[in-house]
């Protein structure tokens, strides 16, 4: 049974540090209070933690998982990842995102579309339009849903967002599965 559950026990905990892994959400923070007048203003992108390590990336698949805008212009609307423009090449955004992370990986550094020139566009319920930034310092360039459009601008960065992780219930079970072994390996050697 000693061999058994040592077993068990060294399994659970390879099993969890192999499921270390998990997608990373990074938050705007705006530079004004109370984000140049839109109150309403909230941005997070989630990405890959493979695409957050490699220190960066171009195109959306297999880097960016989520991303959502809200805005409170025209009475509010909200933006997701299915809201980025796939435009005609060669002014397809989601092929054209690119994404640089600073060193230490707590903040985006450089945020723009490869094209020279070109804006992300989000456009759904209603359109935010994103203009390149680097150096830390993003420009939320316009706004616009049901006839209003706010082309005041918001400033802001893109941090690491920590305070989102949520262990996922395989791993606390396999956290369980080894205290529980500890606690009967310490219980048998008494």
């Amino acid at each position: 049974m000693f061999t058994t559950l040592r077993a068990a026990l060294a399994a659970g905990l390879f099993v969890l540090a192999g499921s270390a892994s998990a997608d990373v959400t990074y938050k705007f923070v705006c530079a004004a209070a109370g984000c140049n007048g839109d109150a309403g203003f909230s941005m997070t992108m989630t990405f890959t933690d493979a695409a957050v390590a490699a220190g960066g990336f171009t195109g959306v698949t297999g880097n960016i998982v989520d991303a959502k805008i809200t805005s409170s212009v025209g009475g509010g609307y909200t933006n997701t990842l299915a809201d980025l423009v796939n435009f005609a090449s060669p002014d397809n955004d989601r092929d054209d995102i690119s994404i640089i992370f600073s060193a230490d990986r707590s903040v985006v550094d450089a945020l723009y579309d490869i094209d020279a020139g070109v804006l992300l566009w989000f456009s759904g319920a209603g359109t935010t339009l994103i203009s390149e930034g680097m150096s830390q310092n993003y420009y939320i360039s316009q706004r616009s849903f049901g006839g209003e459009t706010n082309n005041d601008g918001i400033r802001g960065l893109l941090v690491r967002d920590d305070g989102n992780t949520v262990p996922e219930p395989a791993s606390l079970s396999l956290v369980g599965l080894a205290l529980a072994g500890v606690a009967a390996l310490r219980r048998r050697r008494a």
